[in-house]
């Protein structure tokens, strides 16, 4: 209850609620080239790249899980799309549910 309390908002009719201010106010949508340059410079608590793998090679998706380990922070979370599997990668993630990983270390 304390997280939904500081966290989120009752929607007007007081029936359901919306992720609240505080909460948006840390997450940010911008796009990325998974091939090109990575602008980010910080380390990410959770990464969601969904159903995008599935059109790379093998070697091509180990290059960006590798990457995505890189960036973000030990114990963070990687979710992928059901179709997506990275089994090249498990050295660095442990799987934790079907389609969620956690970052080693």
């Amino acid at each position: 209850v304390a997280y939904r309390v500081r966290w989120l908002d009752k929607d007007k009719s007081g029936e359901t609620f919306r992720v609240g201010a505080a909460a948006r106010a840390l997450v940010r949508f911008n796009e990325l080239n998974l091939l090109g340059a990575w602008p980010m410079r910080g380390r990410f608590d959770v990464v969601l790249c969904r159903n995008v793998m599935i059109y790379f090679d093998d070697e091509t998706q180990n290059r960006i899980w590798t990457r995505f380990a890189h960036v973000m922070q030990p114990g963070g979370t990687l979710c992928v799309g059901h179709s997506e599997r990275i089994s090249s990668a498990l050295k660095l993630f442990e799987l934790v549910a079907q389609t969620t990983y956690r970052l080693k270390g």
